[in-house]
């Protein structure tokens, strides 16, 4: 079973989860039976996220959604796809068929919003997608679409600051708003997922508190201490905190990339809290006020102008 496949069978089992506690909520409880196939479910998903984190343990780097256009060679035949994430070590283009894996190319520039990044470096297939929109989960988004990552082979040291200078660039226009999608836009089967980047920001505020990374966002996005975070990759932080702090971004930056990874290294009670926010936000927005006050949040605290 592929990552494809893992990602759509936690939707289902979630989307069934969801209608139970709507159920619960509405009646003011369940019956044995339904009791019965919710502790079912909780055991279901909890082993889907354990065989989806094994698998998608290779793309633990941070990524940036980006919407570019990268010129390449293939066999020496000048070529140009669409660009959709971009980490440090690599990135992932649209190509229709995939390319199969280890196949080798040349990157020669990556285009965004007008502005060039020079590549000129050498580059292997490290991975495939082969079905549209579901290697993340189904969250409105519509995922990646069919292609391939690619994995950057640095040859020399200028290959390696040149790929680094496009990726420091690009995460800083994220990182403080530039760039950065719309949330309000960001949806789940077509409800807008939250109220405005005040609502966003108390999530991410409450996630981060949950691991006593308190401080680290304030409405104009990650503080330098939580960018020179990201921008290491996290390395320094124990693995429940790190997997926040990246689910914590993926929701700032729009993709909303809630992951079996993220939600494999988290405890218990974090994970609880991460799979009852998935529930409220498949919900509504009250719900999402509801998933705030249960985390004993109210408001977000601000100390900027909202981007």
């Amino acid at each position: 079973m592929g990552p494809a496949s893992t990602s759509n069978k936690i939707t289902k089992l979630l989307s069934e989860v969801v209608m139970l506690e709507s159920k619960r909520k509405i009646n003011d409880g369940l019956s044995l039976d339904d009791w019965t196939r919710l502790r079912e479910l909780n055991a279901l998903v909890a082993e889907r996220l354990r065989s989806q984190a094994l698998r998608e343990e290779r793309r633990r780097d941070l990524r940036l959604p980006v919407q570019a256009r990268v010129r390449l060679r293939l066999d020496g035949i000048p070529a140009e796809a669409g660009c959709f994430e971009l980490s440090r070590n690599g990135l992932f283009i649209g190509v229709w068929p995939p390319l199969d894996v280890g196949t080798a190319l040349h990157l020669d520039s990556f285009v965004i919003d007008q502005e060039r990044y020079p590549l000129d470096v050498a580059a292997e297939v490290a991975w495939r997608n082969d079905e549209a929109g579901t290697l993340v989960a189904d969250n409105g988004t519509g995922g990646l679409p069919v292609g391939v990552g690619v994995k950057f082979i640095h040859t020399t040291k200028a290959t390696q600051e040149r790929t680094d200078r496009a990726f420091d660039s690009l995460f800083d226009q994220l990182a403080t708003g530039r760039n950065r999608k719309t949330h309000v836009n960001c949806g789940v089967r077509g409800v807008l997922m939250f109220r405005d980047d005040l609502q966003l920001l108390a999530v991410c505020q409450a996630l981060l508190r949950r691991v006593r990374l308190d401080g680290l966002w304030t409405p104009d996005g990650p503080t330098q201490h939580g960018r020179d975070l990201l921008r290491d990759n996290g390395r320094e932080l124990p693995a429940e905190r790190r997997a926040v702090l990246f689910l914590v971004w993926s929701l700032w930056n729009g993709t909303c990339d809630i992951r079996g990874t993220h939600l494999w290294h988290m405890n218990g009670e974090t994970q609880e809290a991460v799979i009852s926010l998935w529930i409220a936000v498949q919900q509504d927005r009250k719900a999402i006020d509801e998933w705030l006050e249960n985390e004993g949040t109210n408001a977000p605290t601000t100390g900027g102008a909202l981007s």
